[in-house]
């Protein structure tokens, strides 16, 4: 055979043993992909119709890509926040993708015992898990806002134990170890009603000492000697408050058995108010509440000449008539002013000049609520004038309004109604709820600042 013809023909053979070589390679790797994607049991991720090697290598089939090329944002899950920093296996405890469980339970447990429900997102966020503003933002919109004491303690002191359905919303729920411990005085045993707001506020930090809202009973009022800070000079401990005599003779028996002159061998009747007053026992005066003006509070104790310089009969009983000087001399606030009357007894009372006790919530159409309570008059009424002044919040805040550069309240035009967004107990602690809008935050947005958006 001719040399040339034979080396063609074994060439030939080389390229038809390669050829049938290759096509078993790929009939084998087609057979391969089909037996994986056609017959889910040798599939350990359930039924997916994507390409192997967008996750695996080809050297070792367990080994993950680094530069896995899944698209999880084109899954029902799409990963945000700290979604996108954790490892595949943290959330697919089984390689059957489509068998996790996409609700926020079936990798967190919920330590809130289904109080919540499913809800987690109102609280937390893939970006945030642990988000305080947001908790305080949600507490503001419950029945229960934060405010004095409350918005600083931890949340524990008022859940325990992570209990927060159905948590009371009366002081008396939660302070009733406090109102059992009192000694001075002893609420339980004087009757003390459980309505705690009656004496104490939630607007202050303490609860020792903070009696701004209680009022002894009408019938008694505290002035005089009987304003006293110790309650139990009136009221023995383990006494029933409400059961406590108002008559002098029981509280002063011994002052009548030992006074001078002998009450007792003079035969003076019990009635001590006759002769004396509340400003001291001694010394005795005339009783001057049986006539058309009882002497009160510091009216007690001052000379008669003071008042009656010019006779007794048709003495004037206006307070003007006497405290005139003072009227005039007032300069916090100035009286002469127009607008003040002179009716003293609109803010001051007989048991002193000053302070005043003007009452801003009952006598004009302004309650004094937050910051606004320890605001000085000045600050509103300048140059002492009180009548006419305006009670919207940008006749006073329009500087604070200017300087706001978070956002900036200008160049954004917002609106003068300060009470939008602002409370009186602070500027700084904006409320504004977006979810009054037709664009209520959710998610991610709940911490996105104002001006990004």
């Amino acid at each position: 055979m001719n040399p040339f013809h034979k080396n063609a023909r074994m060439r030939n053979s080389a390229k038809w043993r390669l050829s049938i070589l290759t096509i078993a390679l790929l009939l084998g790797a087609v057979a391969g992909t089909m037996t994986l994607q056609g017959q889910p049991n040798l599939n350990p991720h359930g039924a997916i119709n994507l390409d192997c090697q967008l996750c695996h290598v080809t050297e070792n089939w367990t080994k993950i890509r680094d530069d896995s090329q899944f698209d999880h944002s084109k899954t029902a899950f799409p990963l945000k926040g700290q979604h996108a920093t954790v490892s595949c296996r943290s959330c697919h405890q089984s390689l059957e993708f489509k068998s996790a469980d996409t609700r926020c339970a079936g990798c967190h447990q919920d330590i809130h015992a289904n109080q919540f429900g499913d809800g987690c997102n109102r609280c937390h966020t893939p970006e945030m898990w642990v988000d305080e503003p947001q908790f305080k933002r949600m507490h503001q919109e419950s029945r229960f806002p934060l405010v004095g004491a409350h918005s600083s303690v931890d949340c524990q002191l008022c859940h325990p134990g992570d209990r927060y359905a159905n948590t009371p919303l009366d002081c008396y729920g939660c302070h009733l170890q406090t109102y059992a411990a009192t000694t001075n005085p002893d609420h339980h045993g004087a009757g003390f009603s459980v309505n705690c707001g009656e004496c104490h506020s939630m607007l202050v930090s303490s609860w020792v000492g903070n009696l701004a809202a209680f009022q002894h009973t009408p019938n008694f009022p505290l002035v005089g000697g009987h304003n006293i800070n110790d309650c139990s000079t009136c009221h023995l401990p383990g006494s029933n408050y409400k059961q406590t005599t108002t008559t002098c003779f029981d509280c002063h028996q011994s002052a009548y058995e030992t006074a001078t002159p002998n009450h007792i061998t003079g035969n003076f009747g019990t009635n001590c108010a006759v002769c004396h007053t509340i400003m001291g026992w001694s010394p005795a005066q005339f009783d001057h509440n049986i006539t058309s003006f009882p002497l009160t509070g510091a009216h007690a104790s001052v000379n008669c000449q003071a008042c009656h310089s010019q006779g007794y009969a048709g003495t004037p009983t206006d307070c003007y008539s006497c405290h005139q000087s003072n009227f005039n001399g007032a300069a916090n606030p100035i009286h002469t002013a127009p607008s003040f009357s002179y009716v003293c007894t609109l803010c001051h009372n007989t048991a002193g000049w000053s302070p005043s006790t003007f009452n801003h919530t009952i006598q004009t159409t302004y309650p004094l609520t937050g910051s606004h309570i320890a605001t000085s008059c000045a600050s509103c009424h300048p140059n002492g004038v009180y009548a006419g002044t305006s009670n919207l919040c940008w006749t006073c805040h329009q500087q604070d309004y200017i300087n706001v550069q978070d956002p900036n309240h200008v160049a954004n035009n917002y609106p003068h109604e300060c009470e939008i967004c602002h409370n009186t107990s602070s500027w700084g602690d904006a409320i504004f709820n977006h979810n009054q809008t037709n664009f209520p935050l959710t998610g991610a947005h709940t911490t996105v600042s104002c001006t990004q958006c």
